[in-house]
């Protein structure tokens, strides 16, 4: 299918990489994003509730960006 759509809007191999790239970053991102919800909502951490709201925010913000959810997550295993 990637054969066809490359020839379709005249995409180099390349540009085809990079689209594959981006839909498995995002793919990748939206797990991560629900993993990491789970363990920084405020009602599971009554503690650190602040922290906890910052975090999940910050978390939200970059729902899409793989790479900082990867920060996002070293964060929250440190922190919380």
């Amino acid at each position: 299918m990637l054969k066809w759509i490359s020839k379709i809007f005249h995409l180099s191999s390349t540009s085809v990489k990079e689209e594959n790239n981006i839909v498995q970053s995002i793919a990748k991102a939206k797990a991560l994003h629900r993993v990491l919800i789970s363990k920084a909502h405020p009602d599971k951490n009554p503690s650190k509730e602040e922290l906890a709201k910052v975090l999940t925010e910050e978390i939200n913000n970059n729902r899409y960006n793989y790479r900082e959810l990867l920060k996002l997550k070293q964060r929250i295993e440190t922190e919380l």
